[in-house]
C-alpha cells in the first residue's frame, strides 16, 4: 500500500495532468512572532520543493467579523487575503489550540475568508 502522502500527490498530479506547479496559501492561527505554528508554516513556506508555491496570508490586521462590516465591502486586509485564497489549489491551516479549541484570530479569518468557495483542499496541521 502506497503512503497516504503519496497517495495524495497522485491524486492530486492526475487531477491537475502532468504539471505540478499547486499554489497553496498558509495561514497561521496564532499571531506571535515566535509562535512555533508560525515556525511550521514558515518551515513549508520556505522550503525549496518546486512542486509547489506558497503565499503566506497575513491575517493580523483582519478586523473582528462583522456582517454589517461585510455589507459595506471586504476591508482591504481582508480583499488581499481573498485574492490569494481564490487564486490558490489549497489552504494549508498551521492551527495552535487555545483552552481547547482553535485560536481566535483563525476563527476570524475562517468567517471572513469562507463566505464563497466551499470546494478549496484545506488540511490542517
Amino acid at each position: 500500500m502506497k503512503e497516504p502522502n503519496e497517495q495524495l500527490i497522485n491524486s492530486l498530479q492526475s487531477q491537475q495532468g502532468t504539471k505540478f506547479d499547486y499554489k497553496i496559501a498558509i495561514i497561521c492561527g496564532s499571531l506571535r512572532k515566535n509562535s512555533t505554528n508560525a515556525g511550521l508554516g514558515r518551515a513549508a513556506y520556505e522550503a525549496k520543493d518546486t512542486r509547489f508555491h506558497f503565499n503566506w496570508v497575513d491575517i493580523s490586521k483582519f478586523p473582528v467579523f462583522n456582517e454589517d462590516i461585510e455589507a459595506g465591502g471586504y476591508p482591504e486586509e481582508v480583499e488581499a487575503a481573498r485574492q490569494l485564497v481564490g487564486k490558490s489549489d489549497a489552504v494549508l491551516f498551521v492551527v495552535p489550540e487555545y483552552n481547547f479549541s482553535v485560536a481566535s484570530p483563525l476563527k476570524n479569518a475562517y468567517d471572513w475568508l469562507s463566505r464563497e468557495d466551499k470546494n478549496k483542499f484545506c488540511p490542517v496541521t
